[in-house]
Parts: C-alpha cells; structure tokens; sequence
C-alpha cells in the first residue's frame, strides 16, 4: 500500500543509499529508516541535519517544506494525495517526470512509492500555486482529466517562477562582470559560446517563457 513519505522523495532526488544520508546526517541507518517510513516523527534538530544532506528542490519554498517536515505528513493529507496520485497515474502516466523536469530535475525518476512524496513536497513547497478545487475530498477526485488539468497548471506556475529566478540570478551575475570586468564583459557579450552551459540554458529557458507570455 503507498504511503506519503517524503524522505523518500528526497532521497530519490539525490541517488543516496539510507545509509550514506544516515552517515552524512551523523546518525544510524536503522534511526533514518524509521524516519523515511513515518516510524519516527524527527524533531527540529534532526530535520536540519537530514535537510543539509537532502536540501528541498530550489525551485519551492525551503522555509515551507523544512516546517511541513518537523510534523510530517497528516492523516488528512494521506487523504488528499494518496487518490490524486492515482487519478495523475491513471490519465497521465508522465505526470511525475514532468514535475521533477519543472522543478529542475530533468532526467530524474522515482519509484512508485516516493511519487507520493513528491506530491506532498510540491503542496507543502507551493501552496500559494495550489488551485483550492485540486485538494477536494477524495470522492471529487474522480474526476481524473480535471485534476490532471489542475496539476499540470500547478506545476508549470512552478516552472515559470524557477525560470525566472534562474534567469534573473544569471543576468545579475552578468551585470556583475559587466561592471567589475568591462574586457570579460565584451567578450560575453560578443558570443554566447563564451557562457556556460547553465548561463545558456538560463536565458534560452526566460525567453522562451517570455516568449509564450506573448
């Protein structure tokens, strides 16, 4: 049966084993695993130490997600989530990977068992993204297309902003050459192929998102 575990999701996020978060985090592989399946809620301190080895995706609320994990998933989420991954398995089986692509993981899979996890992450890291009509009680729900619809508009707000964050630190830190470094600047500015491949992507990805504004 799933479950909501987003330690899981984490974890999967990354590619680490239970025992190198439990080594790099400082504590026992039996203590972590109990916390990943929701056998041990894990108080403020340890949610820092496991939140420095698996950091929240940038693209959501780090502050939101660090203060969902110290209580862990509710009963009332389990609720809510556990029959809207199946409405999203059922109509739109990509449903996870083009989450993860939105939020910067492009080529990244998770099992079965973390994609509710990852549902729970983007509610908790995005809630001001969240439609009130997705989080219906999980009768509603049958209605598969709808909650894809509602889904797939959640996460590309969530794109949108991770591109535009992405996009303006870039140009910040072109400004920042312009003005401490006129000659790099010149160069810069003369040929693309003097950015990296992450500058490249960055702007190419803003003015595609300005580009469908039009």
């Amino acid at each position: 049966m799933q479950d909501v575990q987003p330690w899981l999701t984490l974890r999967e996020l990354y590619g680490l084993t239970q025992t190198a978060v439990a080594a790099q985090a400082g504590i026992n592989q039996s203590h972590y695993s109990h916390i990943e399946r929701d056998r041990t809620q894990p108080a403020g301190l340890m949610v820092a130490k496991l939140v420095a080895v698996l950091p929240p995706p940038s693209g959501l609320s780090r502050t939101r997600i660090v203060t969902a994990l110290e209580k862990g998933p509710s009963s009332t989420d389990r609720d809510l989530i556990l029959p809207l991954v199946a409405a999203l398995a059922e109509y739109w089986p990509q449903w996870a990977n083009e989450s993860l692509t939105a939020l910067g993981y492009n080529g990244a899979v998770l099992s079965a068992a973390a994609q509710p996890g990852l549902v729970w992450l983007i509610l908790k890291g995005a809630e001001e993204f969240v439609p009130p009509d997705l989080l219906e009680p999980a009768a509603s729900i049958a209605l598969g297309e709808t909650a894809v619809a509602r889904w797939s508009a959640l996460v590309s707000q969530i794109h949108t902003r991770s591109v535009v964050r992405q996009g303006t630190h870039v140009v910040s830190q072109l400004i920042e050459v312009r003005q401490v470094d006129p000659l790099t600047w010149d160069a810069v500015y003369q040929g693309w192929s003097r950015l990296t491949p992450a500058q490249r992507a960055a702007l190419a990805n803003l003015v595609s998102v300005f580009l469908d504004k039009e």
